[in-house]
């Protein structure tokens, strides 16, 4: 009989200890968003998002103002933006001339630490879209 309740026990403590581990299902969601600072959206940058549970997530400002968050995980977040100096080479990589370079918008630096930008927001299934405005 000993033999047998040490397997059992041994079954559930390997049980209890795997569903311990695991994410309790927690859904991460996509969630596109703008940046605009003074009335203007931004036209390069790196968003980067860090939750109240230690999650984070970033994404690249494009030329329209426009991101993509992949993999948030819901909740309160805090947001930091860190300026992205472009190149004015040629996209396809050959070295030829390219178009002008979005014009960098130099940002107050409190922007960038996403703990000291002020720049608080709560994320869920039901958050469309998160639209930034930076003063």
């Amino acid at each position: 009989m000993k033999p047998l309740s040490r397997v059992l026990a041994f079954g559930i403590l390997t049980a209890c200890l795997a569903s311990g581990c695991s994410k309790g299902g927690v859904n991460k969601l996509t969630v596109p968003g703008t940046v605009t600072y003074k009335g203007e959206r931004l036209r390069s940058g790196i968003l980067r998002v860090v939750g109240s549970n230690g999650s984070f997530a970033t994404a690249p400002i494009r030329a329209d103002g426009t991101f993509t968050l992949t993999d948030v995980m819901p909740g309160e977040v805090q947001v930091g933006i860190t300026e992205e100096p472009r190149s004015s080479s040629a996209s396809d990589g050959k070295g030829g001339k390219g178009g002008p370079a979005p014009k960098a918008v130099a940002l107050p630096a409190q922007y960038q630490n996403p703990e000291k930008s002020g720049l608080k927001y709560t994320i869920n299934e039901d958050t469309r879209s998160l639209d930034i405005e930076l003063k």
